[in-house]
């Protein structure tokens, strides 16, 4: 039951927190029992359970050492391993966190006032879907709800915010509204996007990757690499996957810049 839960995994509060409200029993499973640096993964860090392999030989050490024990007490063991203390599920704590603006807060502030009024981009686990979390336990209600308290935006004006951002930005065709063949220098502006993803990164689900989406502009995959990690601090460590994309995008880069340069010399030696 919700005691034995709330005790193997050290719950704030114990099993009256995650009786307290739905929203904190959403908090606890909605978003996964255990921590997956999906987004964040640095293969080349050292710490325990630093990155998914570092997860991963973990929960394979329990279960060996350990072979009568159940999933859910091997996850619990993960989860207070990566918690260090007590984990609060207290939805309400959660929101008036982000319900000021403060210097902690300011940056992911600042991302989710993006969501609800640009892009949405909700990591939602619903039923009946193949999440691999507490499936019904992450729905984009909750999203929607935070946008309309933090922020004013209504679960309308989401919906609004993010078909405008498809129509200006062309969706997955890549077709923004108002472009015309007559203005050449715009029609090279939107042919130079290069698309590069990891393929650890769970947003590489929505990208362009030359299978999905427009298929006239470059695309590069990076094999092991999670969310644009080539564009952190170069580091020793880095694997030749992260040097190889660095190297690919400055190339890219360069020609178009040479390109662009041989354009208007010639449009100068027209005129």
């Amino acid at each position: 039951g919700l005691d034995t839960l709330a005790t193997s995994f050290n719950v704030c509060g114990g099993a009256d927190s995650l009786r307290a409200s739905r929203r904190n029993r959403e908090v606890f499973v909605g978003d996964g029992l255990i921590g997956i640096p999906a987004q964040s993964n640095d293969p080349s860090c050292e710490e325990d359970l630093c990155n998914i392999k570092g997860v991963c030989e973990a929960i394979i050490k329990e279960q060996m050492s350990e072979p009568s024990q159940s999933s859910m007490e091997i996850l619990a063991k993960i989860s207070n391993m990566q918690s260090g203390g007590c984990i609060n599920v207290d939805y309400q704590q959660y929101i008036d966190y982000f319900g000021t603006s403060t210097v902690e807060n300011s940056n992911d502030r600042s991302w989710l006032y993006q969501t609800c009024n640009e892009f949405g981009f909700y990591q939602t686990c619903n039923v009946n879907s193949e999440c691999p979390y507490g499936k019904g336990y992450h729905d984009v209600s909750r999203d929607l709800e935070e946008c309309q308290m933090w922020y004013g935006i209504s679960p309308e004006d989401v919906a609004k915010n993010v078909r405008s951002s498809l129509e200006y930005y062309g969706g997955w065709d890549l077709t923004p509204a108002n472009t015309s063949l007559s203005k050449q220098k715009e029609i090279l502006g939107q042919s130079r996007i290069l698309f590069v993803t990891g393929d650890v990164d769970p947003w590489t689900e929505l990208a362009v990757t030359g299978k999905k989406g427009n298929k006239e502009h470059p695309t590069f995959s990076v094999k092991g690499a999670s969310h644009h990690f080539w564009t952190h601090e170069i580091e020793d460590a880095d694997g030749i996957e992260i040097d190889t994309a660095r190297s690919v995008i400055y190339n890219t880069v360069f020609e178009w810049l040479r390109s662009t340069n041989d354009y208007e010399t010639h449009e100068s030696s027209v005129a």
